[in-house]
């Protein structure tokens, strides 16, 4: 019987404890569906606007030399300053300040780029992106700092291999839900500040979308807040610096986009493709320590979690609740077997007196009979 009653505690004692390993994954696979379903946020880290190089301007981090050959040494002796063109307000990427000065992430790593490998640059300044264009395929630029390689680009272009690279995301209201394939969707508006590459790819891929198109990235951002427009596709440090510099906090990361990551070259007119070459000798010798050290000059961009806090906290609450209702129950158990234990004892002591009458009375009544 004690072992019995012992088995008995054994058994419910390990189905407690199972029914509060049970609650507690049913708790964590509840969490990660709804991680699945939340987007990340979006954490950036503001550093002040500094003057930084024109391009032609040498480079901190500019100490290591590329090695020419005799023939690409005098190419570019020939070939003189590299007139170079930007968009002129694309923070925090490239623009040009109030005093004509280019700065940003591109301006830094292609004034890197251009100092180790001997190439001179000389700004010339345009009022949009589009003039930028214009003037490459012009042939009054040589040099477009950073741009998407397109097949239209192509026409005109030759490019160099990706200096910068940067995940695409979706860009939606807070209320909107999670995105997991653009394909999904049918009939919503999706809008773009003209002349971007991405342009061309959604247009293509994507003909279940309606795309609009408008004169900047600020304006872009702007039309999905106040709802004219559904969503925008950007790069991710591109929508952090937008949505912080600009204060809109209605909006959201809905999604990435794995097939639609930027990488960010430089276009070099057809006529040089030498310097496309050269170029590319620099782009080789980047690390990718340099590039996030200039990048987090401008803006620190990193993807939280999508499990929130308070979240967590009820997981932490509710296991914590089953853990102590468990726990007690495992002690009211603990009790009850005590008690059933002593009364085992007590009822084995009854049954062996019982036992020992019975025998006497038998043998009893067989001295009688004889």
């Amino acid at each position: 019987m004690k072992k019995s009653s012992a088995r008995v505690k054994s058994k419910y004692c390990k189905l407690i404890l199972g029914m509060i390993i049970l609650v507690f994954f049913m708790v964590l696979v509840k969490v990660a569906s709804l991680s699945l379903d939340a987007p990340g946020e979006i954490l950036t880290s503001p550093v002040p606007r500094r003057e930084t190089a024109n391009p032609s301007q040498k480079n901190e981090l500019s100490d290591i030399k590329v090695e020419l050959t005799p023939e690409e040494q005098a190419y570019l002796d020939a070939l003189g300053p590299v007139k170079i063109c930007i968009d002129p307000d694309w923070e925090p990427y490239e623009r040009i300040n109030e005093q004509g000065v280019a700065e940003g992430i591109a301006v830094d790593l292609v004034a890197l780029i251009a100092s180790r490998t001997g190439v001179e640059l000389d700004l010339v300044a345009t009022s949009d992106w589009e003039e930028s264009l214009k003037n490459s395929r012009m042939g009054k630029c040589q040099l477009l700092g950073l741009l998407l390689q397109t097949p239209y680009r192509d026409q005109w272009l030759v490019f160099t291999e990706p200096y910068f690279s940067d995940p695409s995301v979706l860009i939606t209201r807070a209320e909107h839900n999670y995105i997991s394939d653009l394909a999904s969707l049918s009939g919503e508006t999706l809008v773009l500040p003209k002349g971007t590459g991405t342009e061309e790819a959604i247009r293509r891929d994507y003909p279940n979308l309606k795309i609009m198109i408008v004169e900047s990235e600020a304006v872009a951002f702007e039309m999905v807040e106040t709802r004219q427009a559904d969503l925008t596709i950007r790069s991710l440090t591109m929508a952090a610096y937008t949505i912080k510099s600009q204060g809109f906090f209605n909006l959201k990361i809905a999604g990435q986009v794995p097939d639609y990551t930027y990488a960010f070259r430089m276009g070099v007119v057809d006529e040089e493709p030498m310097l496309r070459d050269i170029l590319n000798k620099g782009i080789a010798t980047l690390s990718p320590q340099e590039i996030q050290k200039i990048s987090n000059e401008y803006i620190a961009v990193e993807m939280q979690s999508a499990i929130v806090h308070d979240l967590l906290w009820r997981v932490v609450l509710i296991f914590a609740v089953v853990a102590i209702v468990g726990l007690l129950w495992i002690r009211q158990l603990q009790r009850f077997n005590k008690i059933l234990t002593q009364k085992t004892v007590e009822l084995e002591q009854v049954t062996e007196e019982l036992n020992a009458d019975i025998i006497a009375r038998e043998k009893a009544e067989a001295e009688i009979r004889t």
